[in-house]
């Protein structure tokens, strides 16, 4: 039999569960309300924002790190343009690829954006090094450790200020900041402004970002956050 307390901590998540569910609805349709032009023009502004921040300016030095990126669905605030930009450089960028048969995160190289494929979901996946149109994912030679992740841009559904970040509910990115997040290493959150809440409801095992762009603004960033990431990024 359950004590009091085990049915009051059930209730409470059960709650919990149920907020976020409401909030995904609601951000879901927020999101999806906005028009293209909209959002390839906040697109385009987060990526100059992106690009503006202290960790990203140029300077003289090697390569130390890896900037992972995110490779947006049709409805996400897309930042193709800022990867593009960080390629150009040089940066090693990397983005995720949800493997079906294994429950720990993946990350691979992205070379282009050009070379990508369509996988679940919706969302594209950086195409393998020597992988063909039928077997993409049968190269493991580019795959980056999380332990090589400089700073990760993150996307969700909804933020709040506190940089609370709701997602589709997989659980995936949770666990990839859980295992940053001891190295200090910066999440970013990128949303549009209409995603910003007052409140994301929250669960023991959520994480955080560190730092949230949007088209108007950024908010967040330490000083500490500037030092780490500049030290792992390449500089011209």
């Amino acid at each position: 039999m359950k004590t009091l307390a085990q049915e009051l901590l059930a209730h409470e998540v059960k709650t919990v569960c149920e907020q976020k569910a409401h909030l995904r609805r609601a951000m879901q349709a927020r999101r999806e309300a906005l028009s293209e032009t909209e959002r390839a023009d906040s697109s385009r502004a987060i990526c100059r924002r992106l690009s503006e921040l202290p960790m990203f300016a140029a300077r003289r030095g090697e390569t130390l790190g890896v900037v992972a990126v995110y490779l947006a669905t049709p409805d996400e605030a897309n930042v193709d343009e800022f990867a593009s930009a960080l390629l150009a450089r040089g940066v090693p960028v990397a983005a995720p690829v949800l493997a079906p048969k294994k429950s720990e995160p993946v990350f691979r190289r992205l070379r282009s954006l050009s070379a990508v494929y369509p996988g679940q979901f919706g969302i594209r996946y950086p195409r393998a090094l020597a992988a063909s149109a039928s077997s993409p994912e049968s190269d493991v030679r580019d795959a980056v450790e999380i332990e090589d992740i400089a700073v990760i841009l993150v996307a969700g559904l909804a933020f709040d200020r506190s940089g609370a970040r709701l997602g589709r509910g997989g659980g995936w990115y949770d666990r990839v900041l859980s295992h940053i997040k001891e190295r200090g290493v910066p999440a970013i959150g990128v949303c549009f402004k209409c995603q910003l809440v007052p409140d994301v409801p929250c669960e023991p095992h959520d994480q955080r970002v560190s730092v949230i762009v949007t088209e108007v603004q950024t908010i967040g960033l330490t000083g500490t956050d500037k030092k780490q990431v500049a030290a792992r990024l390449p500089r011209h």
